[in-house]
């Protein structure tokens, strides 16, 4: 009996031994903290709960065009009559969507959350895309629909402030970000070299691009996140 007694206690010293060393170490409290549950049988490491990133602000119901072709609607263009004035297509969007034509677009009822934790680069893409699961990818032409909503500046469901962002697949079947950021007239205007000769009025226009999904855009910021229901 004296044996097996002496076996369990030299095979328990080292935890032991290592529990007196966190008790006594820097995070000291913490152990002891921990200890105290274990000994009263309760849960000790309880997971933090999952960070969230979005939060619901508006929805919509569009109807996409079908079929859309892409380069017939996204158009550089600023001019009064324009069905969206958009000041600068980027070279993403330009060479893996102008080309696009999507098929299959039905109405659509979609949500439009705002982004919670505003940072300097875009590396987050991934962890919204886990966010929103299966209903995360929208059609090109349901973004253009709501684009059309607020043409010239109006008030509406896409922000004001910053990007907005759509996950979006390009021509060869790719989901990529596609976004859209209001740029008021007064502050572009000095960056525009216009053949233009009519008098622009001071509103918003907008800039359209694509990103990689985990590429990083130091000084740019993400404000409003549009998916399926």
């Amino acid at each position: 009996m004296g044996t097996m007694l002496g076996e369990a206690l030299r095979s328990a010293y080292g935890p032991f031994e290592d529990l007196a060393r966190k008790l006594a170490g820097r995070n000291g409290e913490v152990w002891y903290e921990a200890l105290k549950h274990f000994l009263r049988k309760e849960e000790v490491w309880v997971k933090p709960p999952k960070k969230q990133h979005l939060e619901y602000r508006d929805s919509i119901s569009i109807t996409g065009q079908n079929p859309f072709v892409a380069k017939d609607h996204f158009k550089e263009d600023m001019s009064s009559t324009a069905p969206v004035r958009i000041r600068k297509i980027g070279t993403n969007f330009q060479e893996h969507f102008l080309d696009k034509v999507e098929e299959g677009s039905d109405t659509a009822d979609l949500k439009i959350q705002e982004y919670q934790f505003y940072r300097s680069d875009w590396s987050y893409f991934s962890d919204i895309l886990t966010e929103l699961g299966k209903n995360c990818e929208i059609k090109l032409s349901h973004l253009w629909e709501m684009l059309c909503l607020q043409r010239n500046g109006e008030e509406g469901k896409l922000s004001h402030s910053n990007w907005n962002i759509a996950f979006i697949k390009d021509k060869s079947d790719i989901l990529w970000v596609v976004g859209a950021r209001w740029c008021e007239y007064q502050r572009c205007q000095s960056q525009l070299a216009t053949s233009y000769s009519e008098s622009l009025p001071t509103n918003t226009i907008w800039e359209i691009e694509a990103f990689h999904i985990g590429q990083e855009i130091p000084g740019s910021y993400l404000r409003c996140v549009v998916s399926r229901i």
